[in-house]
């Protein structure tokens, strides 16, 4: 008997810029699922890889759908272009570096079908970069509960063991959404490209009333950005730029101002402490002929995130007008409920992370969203 339109649970959705050497072991970890072959399909969008990843679809997987695109629409454009093709009623999301568990999709269709408030799943994930190992071999966390500092639109990936729980967004290597809830508040924004894009996805599904449920027994294994990498200029500028739009759109009139002050207060805490050691490091380097040094004039050695704060407030405040219309437009989709005040990890204290935190906001040590 075939498989009705009705009859597919979830199409995974696979996005993918010249990640070929990952593909395959990808594509291979989703269509050998526990769950019946025929109650889900396998989607991959390629963004104009020009390293062959279409031709090698075609050839390897005739039975997954591969979409084309001519410009690269990064991570947000790509699912959505899978989600308008995908027949399913749950909708996975899964980053060209990552392997899905054999129970990935299984366990996520018993969440949502037990949990009718369960709007977004994310997944507990694990770093794999050891090459040729069996993913299975790695144990070492990178992912389990998701929690976004309230206040500054930071990140932070708790990385211990932790129960099913709600949390405040889904690591974007592996998630899962209703394809209900994905339609009502408008799919990924498109103009985050990728990083923030995810959280901005997962803010309007609380605003609407939905949960964002970190799934243990939903596993993954992740290379960590693979793709990015390839381009870590432009990486580093988005993750700076859109960590301010996605306040913009989201946070709650009262901590939005204070994220604004906050904001100036991280721009002169980084430039006062870094300045003088980037001088210091600058006149060593010169000192030493180091090849990597200017050779006229002083390029301060800055991290990512001081470097492209300029640009950053630049580009926020240009796109303004049509950030706060994005934002008039989500808030009638998905509601206008409060977002801040309910973030469900928003009370949890992270003690042994603070000093990681603190270095991250001066810069030294970025905490990463992917």
């Amino acid at each position: 008997m075939g498989i009705g339109l009705t009859d597919v649970l979830f199409s995974v959705i696979i996005t993918n810029w010249n990640g070929k050497e990952f593909l395959g072991r990808c594509i291979d970890s989703v269509i050998s699922q526990s769950i019946p072959r025929m109650h889900y399909e396998v989607i991959v969008v390629d963004n104009a890889s020009s390293d062959g990843s279409a031709e090698f679809v075609k050839e390897h997987y005739p039975d997954v759908i591969l979409i084309e695109n001519s410009t690269n629409r990064g991570p947000a454009g790509g699912y959505n272009d899978g989600f308008n093709v995908g027949r399913g009623r749950y909708f996975a999301f899964l980053n060209n570096d990552a392997l899905a568990d054999y129970n990935w999709l299984e366990s996520m269709k018993g969440e949502f079908e037990n949990h009718p408030n369960t709007g977004i799943i994310s997944s507990k994930v694990f770093l794999w970069n050891r090459e040729n190992a069996a993913f299975e071999e790695s144990n070492a966390l990178d992912v389990t509960w998701p929690k976004l500092n309230t206040w500054s639109g930071f990140g932070l990936h708790l990385r211990d063991e932790r129960p099913r729980h709600k949390v405040d967004y889904a690591s974007a290597a592996a998630m899962a959404v209703r394809k209900s809830i994905y339609s009502r508040i408008g799919g990924f924004d498109e103009t985050y490209f990728g990083y923030y894009d995810e959280t901005d996805l997962c803010a309007r599904t609380i605003r609407a009333g939905f949960d964002i449920m970190y799934v243990p027994t939903a596993k993954v294994w992740h290379r960590l950005s693979a793709s990015f990498k390839r381009a870590p200029g432009f990486r580093d500028r988005i993750l700076v730029r859109n960590r301010i739009r996605f306040v913009l759109k989201n946070f709650d009139a009262n901590y939005l101002i204070s994220f604004m002050i906050l904001y100036v207060l991280e721009i002169a805490a980084k430039v006062s402490l870094l300045a003088p050691w980037d001088l210091f490091v600058f006149l060593k380097k010169l000192s030493k002929n180091d090849a990597s040094a200017p050779s006229s004039g002083i390029e301060f050695y800055w991290t990512p995130q001081v470097r492209n704060m300029p640009y950053a407030v630049w580009w926020n405040l240009s796109n303004l007008g049509e950030t706060l219309a994005r934002r008039k437009q989500d808030n009638r989709r998905a509601g206008s409920g409060r977002y801040n005040e309910n973030l469900p990890l928003r009370n949890v204290r992270v003690r042994r992370f603070l000093m990681g935190k603190l270095l991250a906001k001066l810069g030294l040590h970025p905490i990463d969203t992917k």
